[in-house]
């Protein structure tokens, strides 16, 4: 009685990437992954008709507590790779990063021996649980463009940042699409209640939360979930103490991947060479 009783108390936060894979990266849940684009692209539903998920193994088999990258790769008809990822961890360099995780998505589609004319569309959707910039600006798209025209250089990179904190801002944004506003709060809630309220008007969320509800019935995925939400705890506390202290973290991650030696790495950054080590540990 009381296991039952506890499990009724369990609530998966969509905002831990293990969570919010499982419930959008599963191949059972396509039409949660089906929504969740079109309503942050605006793309017609028909595009999503044969959506597949490229990656769904560490869905199945990933035990959370290892340092590993749970995104959800979707491939549409047209070819067009939509890579999703959910992040907590501020560290720097993230324009950086972001890039680099479209490039290495737009790289793997040639084969050896391959046209450039095979590649595809390529976009990556970046979920944020902080905020970039000081500006209101909620969701924000990234094409290329020529300086002075603005004229869009090609079509086949599209990044877009989904900065979940600056829904605080939400009522001095002029153009608010509802269903967008009301999949973010859902993402970012904090309570089973809150959830519940938002879904109570959205039919494909109340199927998300009974998708969320059975995950929370599952010891095995309950543990796991508890695991990798302790494991990105502490990655956001040793940033903070890296950060309070001064230590740029990107800075030292820089030299390690040069091959510079530690103790000159202490000496230029200031950091002691036991954290440097920590660091190179958490590479």
């Amino acid at each position: 009685m009381n296991r039952q009783e506890n499990k009724k108390d369990r609530k998966i936060s969509l905002k831990v990437d293990y969570a919010f894979k499982k419930v959008f990266g599963d191949e059972r849940h396509t039409d949660a992954l089906k929504y969740l684009l079109h309503t942050i692209l605006g793309y017609d539903k028909d595009t999503f008709e044969e959506l597949s998920i490229q990656n769904t193994e560490q869905t199945r088999n990933y035990y959370a507590s290892k340092e590993s990258r749970l995104d959800i790769l979707a491939k549409l008809k047209s070819g067009e790779l939509i890579n999703i990822e959910m992040q907590v961890d501020n560290i720097q360099s993230n324009a950086k990063r972001f890039l680099y995780y479209w490039a290495t998505v737009y790289d793997r589609q040639l084969k050896l021996g391959e046209p450039y004319e095979n590649l595809r569309k390529t976009i990556s959707i970046n979920l944020l649980d902080y905020e970039l910039d000081n500006s209101k600006k909620l969701h924000s798209v990234y094409h290329i463009t020529e300086d002075e025209t603005g004229e869009r250089y090609t079509d086949i990179l599209e990044i877009h940042n989904i900065e979940l904190p600056k829904l605080k801002n939400i009522s001095t944004l002029e153009k608010v699409d509802k269903n967008f506003i009301s999949l973010m709060k859902f993402i970012s809630a904090e309570s089973k209640e809150e959830m519940k309220m938002i879904a109570k008007y959205v039919e494909e969320l109340d199927e998300v939360l009974n998708i969320m509800n059975s995950l929370e019935e599952d010891d095995d995925t309950w543990y796991a979930y508890l695991s990798r939400e302790k494991f990105l705890r502490d990655q956001i506390s040793k940033e903070h103490y890296y950060t309070n202290k001064g230590i740029a973290i990107g800075e030292i991650r820089g030299m390690l991947t040069l091959g510079a030696d530690i103790a000159k790495i202490s000496e230029l950054t200031g950091a002691t060479e036991e954290e440097i080590l920590q660091v190179k540990r958490n590479m």
